[in-house]
């Protein structure tokens, strides 16, 4: 990529404006044409390295709970276990992993169900010889964003602020509910994206951005941005690193674990 495409890229992880010509906007920002800048958008989405562009909402402040589950699979099995638990549509994330527990996935379900139940529906159905149910009790970081240059790349961290993980919010309002199921699909790449998310969905644009900046002040909508396919933007692995540290140590070291961010 030339210099351009990289702040280009850059921009769009740290935030999609949220105004009627969004291209136009980020263009002004790095003095090319909107339609520039959305031709090199598609060309770096049909490249692959750009897997989307759209909304990151907080699972748990739109009313679900979470859990980070690792399955012992017979290894013969691992591709057919991997099928029935994709068929969830609570899971997002589903990978092998090098291990005894080498099957692992985030599952997310509505508040009003029983997450336990839940697992272990797809231990049963999965075949797994063992099962960990491992929900996340408190947050240290959360965050990634890949920063790119004509040299290379090289990964920045976003800190988050060290707070418990709060229980599953009250269900959503209707009003809440449309908006989500509108603005978390990937948005369409053309001049003005959110008139056509708004068009399809029968809304005014207006009411469309002030209800995604009423989400986002009540934290949940994370961010509007860029997904990156990170093996494609030159990081070709990608590990779970998991510790075992003593009670009294754990907000120490989860607080002040010293990362490398070149």
């Amino acid at each position: 990529m030339d210099l351009l495409s990289c702040r280009i890229l850059n921009a769009l992880q740290d935030g999609f404006p949220l105004v009627h010509a969004p291209f136009l906007e980020l263009g002004n920002q790095l003095g090319i044409s909107g339609q520039e800048c959305l031709l090199r958008v598609k060309k770096m989405k049909d490249d692959g390295l750009i897997r989307e562009i759209g909304a990151v909402f907080d699972a748990r402040r739109l009313g679900y709970q979470s859990t980070l589950v690792a399955m012992k699979i017979e290894p013969s099995r691992l591709r057919e276990a991997a099928a029935v638990v994709n068929r969830h549509p609570g899971v997002s994330h589903n990978y092998e992993r090098k291990d005894d527990f080498n099957l692992w996935f985030t599952l997310a379900v509505p508040s009003a169900e029983d997450l336990e139940a839940a697992v272990l529906g797809l231990h049963e159905a999965a075949g797994s010889l063992r099962t960990l149910n491992l929900p996340a009790l408190k947050v240290y970081k959360i965050g990634v964003r890949f920063r790119f240059s004509e040299e290379g790349v090289k990964s920045v961290s976003e800190a988050g602020a060290g707070s418990p993980v709060k229980m599953a919010a009250s269900p959503l309002p209707p009003e809440d509910v449309g908006f989500v199921r509108a603005f978390q699909e990937e948005f369409p790449l053309v001049l003005n994206p959110y008139r056509a998310i708004a068009e399809k969905n029968s809304i005014r644009e207006e009411a469309l951005f002030e209800k995604a900046r009423e989400m986002r002040e009540k934290g949940c909508l994370r961010r509007v941005g860029a997904l990156i396919d990170h093996r494609k933007a030159g990081f070709t692995e990608n590990i779970l690193a998991v510790w075992q540290v003593p009670d009294e140590s754990l907000m120490k070291w989860g607080e002040n674990w010293p990362i490398s961010r070149k």
